[in-house]
């Protein structure tokens, strides 16, 4: 009779699990990236899309007040109108934030108006709700609640507006506050943009806190959503565009002599180190930096883009066309 001794089971040696683990690394190493390009794509597409619908709210607005907002300023006369307020906050009913917007009501006015300034009874309770719209997700800055982190009762925001459409850049005085030196216009299409709608930039992102996350030293900047004043708390873009305008020096609170003209000095930075330029755009994005065009198209700026060709797009009125290098 024929005897089978029986084989018992050979487990894993130690070579073959030290390689079975080196390729789960190797996986996991190829992995990771593509995990994160994916995050970034879906953070980039709703940014944009965040964009997108901004720009529509200043469409409806103008298509209702016969008008884009201005950069601040007072829009409509008699019943429900809308005193010495931000852009951000004249479109709140057109972009489906009406409770915002009536939080900054004046109780007890007659007629009823909207007034939206830091010292008004109503601005406290408008001015203290974050509104997801104006929040980018690749914004690493912004505080998670959407607060500022100084102004921790303001909304922050992650997009700048053009203050080249939205005010009249005016340098009266070259050594005064650069944030005074600004009117509000009430930009009519087609003719308040004259280089074209499709050509000018309307909003841009911005990071919302350029003193980085959790920093609350005072002088330290915040992105405001609702801020009308003329300093850096407003979320805006653009201010640098009149021949002999000075640059401000955050280090000392005061405006000095920057470079030659102005166009450098507006364009924007691409993951910039903590303090960032506050009245420039910025952006968190790889490689690119989104804008909405006065027209709601919205593109991705890539990195590459020359000052020049960025200031021709920031610019409504000065004949200027941006090259290839903004329009892909």
């Amino acid at each position: 009779m024929c005897r089978f001794s029986p084989r018992g089971r050979r487990g894993f040696t130690l070579i073959e699990l030290l390689v079975v683990i080196a390729i789960i690394g190797v996986l996991i190493g190829l992995l990771l990236p593509a995990v994160q390009k994916v995050r970034e794509a879906a953070a980039r597409s709703k940014c944009q899309s965040n964009m997108r619908q901004i720009a529509l709210g200043h469409h409806v607005h103008h298509d209702n007040k016969g008008s884009f907002p201005p950069f601040w300023g007072t829009v409509g006369t008699g019943e429900g109108y809308v005193l010495d307020s931000p852009a951000n906050y004249h479109i709140l009913p057109f972009i489906e934030e009406n409770g915002v917007f009536e939080a900054g009501w004046r109780p007890g006015q007659n007629p009823k108006h909207y007034h939206h300034d830091v010292n008004e009874n109503g601005m406290g309770s408008a001015r203290s709700k974050p509104i997801k719209l104006f929040q980018c997700p690749s914004d690493s800055t912004q505080n998670p609640q959407g607060m500022g982190q100084v102004n921790t009762d303001w909304a922050a925001s992650s997009y700048g507006i053009n203050a080249q459409v939205f005010s009249n850049v005016i340098i009266t005085n070259p050594t005064s506050n650069p944030f005074t030196d600004m009117t509000p216009s009430y930009c009519k299409l087609p003719e308040g943009l004259p280089d074209g709608s499709s050509k000018t930039i309307m909003y841009s992102d911005k990071l919302a806190f350029c003193s980085g996350r959790n920093v609350t030293t005072a002088g330290n900047w915040n992105n405001l959503l609702l801020h009308k004043g003329h300093n850096p708390n407003t979320p805006a873009i653009g201010w640098w565009g009149a021949p002999g305008a000075l640059e401000w020096n955050y280090s000392t609170n005061a405006r000095e002599n920057g470079a030659p003209g102005s166009v450098a000095a507006s364009a924007p930075v691409f993951n910039p180190p903590m303090p960032c330029p506050s009245t420039v755009p910025s952006s968190s994005h790889s490689g690119i930096i989104n804008v909405v065009m006065c027209d709601a198209s919205v593109k991705a700026v890539r990195r590459s883009v020359s000052a020049t060709s960025w200031w021709a797009a920031m610019t409504p009125n000065s004949k200027d066309i941006a090259g290839s290098d903004f329009f892909d």
